[in-house]
């Protein structure tokens, strides 16, 4: 009978010590990895700061796709400085299209509150295909419509 306790209590022993070294949830076996910070975020509050500063000091169109694709940041104050800034093409095109998922959302809410945006898209899109830049025609049509 001796003999048996102390063979379950070695195997104890043994499964336990397993399961604490070779455990894939112990946080100390895991290797940081790059990837989401959460369910919703790519990018982690201490790296926004520098992500705003790069898209407000530079005009970077690589960290403002990256910002605007962000949950809970507020896109349109990045689009307007790089749009009037830096007259960048590519943040003209990420604006008429934050333009209309917010016109979609809005439009029978408080319609006389957009007024002042769609003008200032206009003026952007207008700007910018006079220098050349093609907006997919879907996204003109959809503008008009909101005239």
């Amino acid at each position: 009978m001796m003999k048996k306790i102390i063979i379950i209590f070695v195997l104890f022993i043994v499964g336990f010590a397993w399961g604490v070294f070779f455990n894939p949830n112990n946080p100390q076996n895991k290797k940081h990895k790059d990837g989401k910070v959460s369910d919703y975020n790519w990018i982690s509050r201490y790296d926004l700061y520098s992500y705003e500063e790069e898209i407000l000091k530079k005009g970077d169109i690589d960290k403002l796709f990256r910002i605007t694709c962000e949950a809970s940041v507020d896109r349109l104050p990045y689009l307007i400085v790089t749009c009037d800034v830096y007259d960048n093409a590519e943040a003209a095109n990420f604006l008429l299209r934050e333009y209309l998922l917010y016109q979609k959302g809005y439009q029978k809410h408080n319609v006389s509150a957009m007024i002042p945006l769609t003008n200032y898209v206009k003026e952007v899109v207008a700007e910018t295909s006079e220098k050349g830049y093609k907006f997919y025609t879907w996204d003109l049509d959809e503008l008009k419509k909101y005239e």
